[in-house]
């Protein structure tokens, strides 16, 4: 039967148990040296920039040529929209605000009214 470090006799769960715990202490220290290398790498980090920038660069001009086929097509884009969007929510804002002018109106306008009403009777 196994034995721990100190000489103890122990079961095969437990030696299996401590034999994992080992073998993933070990692959982590070794996955976090290689890491720490592999990212304080000058060259590794220059690629990484380029590919980064590459990226970007790629996706600027997947806009851009989105934009050119939404435009032959008629087709809003999301710029557009957002303008509209942006023209709806005022135009919305301004009829509640003269909706409420028009019932604070009519409200002015029944209270003369009755006011007037009392004082002919």
């Amino acid at each position: 039967m196994p034995r721990s470090e100190k000489g103890i006799m122990m079961n095969p769960l437990e030696f299996q148990m401590e034999m994992s715990k080992k073998m993933f202490s070990e692959w982590e220290k070794n996955m976090g040296e290689y890491f720490d290398k592999t990212l304080r790498d000058q060259g590794f980090l220059k690629l990484v920039s380029q590919s980064l920038s590459q990226s970007m660069d790629f996706q600027a001009e997947i806009q851009k040529q989105m934009g050119t086929v939404l435009k032959a097509f008629s087709i809003p884009t999301e710029e557009s929209l957002q303008g509209l969007y942006k023209s709806v929510n005022n135009l919305e804002r301004r009829m509640l605000d003269l909706e409420e002018k028009i019932e604070n109106l009519e409200e002015t306008l029944a209270q003369k009214s009755e006011k007037a009403r009392g004082k002919s009777e």
